[in-house]
């Protein structure tokens, strides 16, 4: 009911409306923006979907997520909703699983944007390439998603957001990062082997390059990544419910 509930709030938001019309409208687009690509055309094209389609489903995340347990807590419903039998955890899986709905179906009409983009333009594209580039897109969005949901325990919408926005950049440059703290030994080691253990590795959800020039995404990678990416989300989730159970609402 919780999930149902969430899910039924957050697609009837304007906003919600405006972003996916708004990047549909982007993806299509990319058919006129790449004229002049200079024989890349394509290669483009694919690479402008994927990314737009990612940060599509970051926006709605960042949007929705970093008040929906803040405003419960600020305005004092939690407490009815914690007075009929729901337990804790509920609330928050049913919170999370209510946004990551929303995600899904705004990833369902971006990706058939995307696919009439690719078939108005002629491209011979490998679609198993492309929906598994979507998926782990989706992975994404569903690890930043459940950190900013457990950081709503605690923060406000703002500080969530800003938190949300700085782990996705750094999450996609901590390999290159934390390699070169690896690389000179010591104690920048040891310092970059924690931060890295820490921070997600999203740069392996990005797989935007890998479809605009056609490299085959095997199934063991998928299956790795996706693995890597649930576990990650559920663990940030057990944090947040763990937090949750431990704090005082009055």
């Amino acid at each position: 009911n919780i999930a149902l509930g969430i899910f039924k709030d957050s697609i009837r938001q304007p906003v919600s409306y405006f972003l996916i019309i708004l990047f549909s409208i982007l993806i299509m687009s990319t058919r006129v923006i790449t004229t002049f690509g200079f024989g890349h055309e394509i290669n483009m094209i694919r690479e402008m979907g994927i990314s737009s389609i990612t940060m599509c489903g970051l926006l709605i995340t960042i949007l929705a997520s970093p008040g929906i347990i803040s405003e419960d807590i600020r305005n004092r419903t939690i407490l009815t909703v914690f007075a009929k039998p729901i337990r804790r955890w509920e609330y928050v899986m049913g919170k999370y699983i209510g946004i990551m709905l929303t995600i899904l179906c705004a990833f369902f009409f971006l990706t058939l944007a995307f696919g009439f983009t690719l078939w108005w333009k002629g491209d011979a594209i490998n679609y198993g390439n492309m929906i598994k580039s979507i998926v782990l897109s989706y992975e994404l969005t569903a690890i930043i998603t459940a950190i900013s949901l457990s950081l709503s325990i605690f923060f406000p919408i703002s500080l969530n957001a800003v938190i949300c926005l700085f782990i996705y950049s750094i999450g996609h440059l901590s390999p290159y990062l934390c390699g070169r703290l690896i690389e000179q030994g010591g104690v920048s080691r040891l310092i970059g082997n924690i931060i890295y253990s820490i921070l997600p590795n999203l740069e392996d959800f990005n797989l935007s390059s890998a479809l605009a020039i056609g490299t085959p995404i095997t199934n063991g990678y998928m299956i790795i990544t996706s693995i890597y990416g649930l576990m990650y989300a559920g663990v940030i989730l057990f944090i947040g419910i763990l937090l949750l159970e431990k704090k005082e609402i009055y």
